[in-house]
């Protein structure tokens, strides 16, 4: 087992995008031999094939999210995690040089979240945060992120520690909530964003139930894909 995993939160309402996720994720998905997979479903477990090594499948039960969040949180052994959505497609290779780099940074140096999805972290502070490590060439591409921002607990891809997942999540929080009204007790915690190019290439395609405008592509993709095969 690896300290940490990349965790796919899937609700009942999501398991029908999860073919077309496990499509990007077995071809794409590059990291298993230092990060962990969790499938994290409702009460609708659907069935994952997969050749990746480290992938689990965990159920939170008939619970509002925070609260099945939270039970499998305290009893998962892992530090950090990677959150993910089911929708979040994860649409090229991994740079896996970087993600082994930030992974020991955020461990080495405690940091509670860093944010890796690239311009799309939002607003920074100016303060550059220069760690005295001789691994850290890329120190000047972390910034410390402005506190005043609305959207501290975005669930685009970043490195969460457990720590700041148990002190942020209400029980009565669905995944929205835990962006917005979690701010207030992410403020009293330092975040940080890397915003150099993403070394975790991937692709929103959902919103309210439908592909998002501008990713049909993902999905016509699979079912070319699908079709030609017949």
């Amino acid at each position: 087992m690896n300290k940490i995993a990349l965790l796919v939160q899937c609700g009942d309402g999501g398991t029908k995008w999860i073919p077309y996720f496990m499509n990007y994720y077995n071809k794409n998905w590059i990291c298993d031999d230092f990060i962990d997979t969790v499938f994290l479903f409702e009460n609708d477990v659907p069935e994952i094939v997969s050749e990746k090594k480290n992938v689990h499948i965990e159920k939170m039960g008939n619970v509002v999210w925070g609260k099945g969040m939270l039970n499998y949180l305290n009893k998962s052994k892992y530090d950090n995690f990677i959150l993910i959505h089911e929708d979040y497609f994860l649409k090229n290779k991994q740079k896996v040089t970087i993600m082994k780099k930030l992974i020991g940074i955020v461990q080495k140096y405690n940091m509670r979240l860093l944010k890796i999805c690239g311009d799309w972290a939002g607003y920074t502070s100016d303060k550059k945060v220069f760690v005295q490590d001789d691994k850290l060439s890329l120190r000047e591409s972390i910034f410390l992120y402005d506190r005043e921002n609305k959207y501290l607990l975005s669930h685009q891809p970043s490195i969460w520690s457990k720590e700041l997942l148990l002190a942020t999540i209400k029980p009565e929080y669905n995944p929205w909530q835990h962006e917005i009204d979690g701010n207030e007790d992410a403020k009293k915690f330092a975040l940080f964003a890397y915003l150099k190019t993403p070394p975790m290439p991937y692709a929103e395609c959902v919103t309210a139930g439908k592909a998002r405008p501008g990713s049909e592509k993902f999905f016509e993709r699979i079912e070319a894909e699908v079709n030609g095969k017949n």
